[in-house]
């Protein structure tokens, strides 16, 4: 859009202009129904700030991107608050829902998205996310450092987030 234009400018302009959170929300609102019906969700554990945080993610069977989540914790109300985003994100009931074995899937999986959906339980079966995740890890470990809270928050990361993934997926 702003190439278009004839604008060009850095990640630390968009971050200077807080404009991250408005991208996010644009790009959430064009993957609205345009994610398959198989997702795999796993979570991952990053240092952001100077402090370790899960990060949820799911995407679908082809590898789009359905949603990302942050938390501090690894529990109920984190995988419960996770699914209740994706499902009102992309405005899609799945039909297939395939983690890894943590315990507080299944009944976040019933309460959330009902028991019609099919929860898979297999590390080798989720194995499209957690390859998925080397993409992140790599990104951030060792050749980005992500700044302290004062420069970048938990929405402007979900938004660079996005912005990568859906950069190079299908939904752009």
């Amino acid at each position: 859009m702003f190439l278009i234009r004839g604008l060009v400018f850095t990640h630390e302009a968009v971050r200077d202009w807080e404009l991250a959170p408005l991208i996010a929300e644009g790009l959430r609102k064009r993957r609205a129904g345009k994610v398959g019906r198989c997702w795999h969700i796993d979570e991952t554990y990053l240092k952001i700030a100077g402090e370790w945080c899960y990060l949820y993610r799911a995407i679908d069977r082809d590898g789009n991107l359905v949603d990302v989540y942050l938390s501090e914790t690894r529990d109920m109300a984190a995988a419960k608050a996770f699914l209740r985003s994706a499902r009102s994100v992309t405005q899609v009931e799945p039909e297939q829902v395939t983690t890894d074995g943590h315990t507080s899937y299944p009944k976040a999986i019933a309460d959330e998205l009902g028991t019609d959906v099919d929860h898979r339980t297999s590390q080798y079966k989720n194995n499209v996310i957690e390859q998925d995740h080397r993409g992140i890890k790599g990104r951030y470990r060792g050749t980005v450092t992500i700044p302290s809270s004062s420069h970048i928050d938990g929405k402007e990361l979900k938004a660079l987030i996005f912005a990568n993934f859906l950069k190079n997926s299908s939904l752009s």
